[in-house]
């Protein structure tokens, strides 16, 4: 479901002041451990925030017009970071607790404020480079999406709730981004050790796009995914000047962020991209964007089967002449292999007959 968010205006005073309170709930942090992802969730929405400015409100990746703040979640934490923190760090922060924190694994949100607001783009630039500054891999690997919500503090019964206000200085973005040869390249961007695996180990998950079934798999047999960008959705990828083989995301400031993996998958890292973050085949990332505002009004885990768009890009994909041509040749392909297979058979048959035919002719014969 496309959620509609009220923008409301806070002082940094007010802001900070409701951060330093949390709501506890009613379960112990042992009951919430145990419960599922699901349930957690639920549990931890006591409402949310994203530091910026949204179109109609609208936290959809394409809609988030600036960001005020960097919001970046600490998953694995250690002992004395926040110390660690206002000891080598002059900046502006505010640090609290999230609701799976606990003292020996600390979980926690830091957010930094900046001199000026940041465009999506420079936000993954900006956010990645204080990260890295901090320590990477002590961060969730989709913290850095500016259309990221972060819940307002929630704590169970009888967790812990640290709240920090670290003063120092207002980051300025533009020095950050003076950092990189060309903040604009995403290829240059920090990543942790654990994102730089992760595409290997989503491939390694997925099905062949080949071999799946119905239109999915003719689609994907018909076009590789360079063939499916450059016909159908040139106005959405072009080829990357910056870097050979790679796409630029055309809306995006930054350049060459979409990666494409043995003509089969192709993996999206601009903010902005509605398929970012996602390794997509041929016929998806064809209709993420040509279909993909269908799913609007679509429930919150929708199954991808069951999404108004799937339903268009199939309506799309039969209609398309190659992708016709090629169900009509493997048919013809399948009718030859089931044809053969059942003369093969008559043949083996016919041979058995003659075989015990021939054996009693011949013992007739001794008789």
């Amino acid at each position: 479901m496309d959620k509609k968010f009220n923008c409301t205006d806070m002082t940094y005073e007010d802001f900070v002041s409701r951060l330093s309170k949390t709501k506890y709930t009613a379960e112990t942090m042992e009951q919430y451990r145990k419960m599922p992802k699901g349930q957690q969730d639920n549990i931890k929405d006591v409402g949310g925030f994203v530091l910026g400015k949204l179109k109609g409100g609208r936290r959809k990746k394409d809609c988030v017009i600036s960001r005020s703040a960097i919001t970046l979640d600490m998953d694995y934490g250690t002992q004395g970071i926040i110390d660690e923190l206002e000891m080598f760090f002059d900046m502006k922060m505010v640090v609290y607790s999230t609701h799976k924190h606990t003292p020996e694994k600390p979980r926690l949100r830091i957010i930094i404020f900046l001199t000026r607001d940041v465009t999506p783009d420079e936000y993954g630039a900006v956010s990645r480079m204080l990260a890295s500054d901090i320590g990477i891999e002590l961060f969730d690997d989709s913290t850095y999406e500016p259309s990221r919500l972060m819940y307002w503090p929630s704590t169970s019964s009888d967790g812990e709730y640290m709240f920090q206000e670290i003063e120092g200085n207002e980051v300025d973005p533009d020095e950050v981004l003076s950092r990189y040869k060309d903040w604009h390249d995403v290829s240059a961007w920090p990543v942790s050790n654990r994102q730089s695996s992760i595409v290997q180990r989503d491939i390694k998950k997925q099905a062949d796009p080949l071999s799946k079934d119905g239109l999915i798999g003719a689609f994907n047999r018909t076009y590789t995914v360079t063939q499916a960008i450059d016909k159908f959705i040139p106005d959405v990828y072009r080829h990357s000047r910056a870097i050979p083989g790679r796409y630029d995301y055309i809306p995006a400031d930054s350049a060459a962020g979409v990666v494409v993996y043995d003509d089969l998958f192709v993996y999206s890292h601009h903010a902005t991209d509605p398929c970012c973050g996602k390794l997509m085949n041929a016929f998806d990332v064809v209709r993420l964007h040509k279909f993909g505002d269908k799913d609007a009004r679509a429930a919150e885990g929708t199954e991808p089967g069951k999404l108004p768009s799937f339903k268009a890009m199939q309506d799309f994909a039969s209609a398309d002449e190659e992708v016709k041509n090629t169900l009509a040749r493997e048919r013809q392909e399948l009718a030859v292999q089931e044809f053969s297979a059942e003369t093969d058979e008559d043949w083996q048959n016919k041979l058995a007959l003659d075989r015990r035919e021939i054996s009693r002719i011949h013992c007739r014969t001794l008789h």
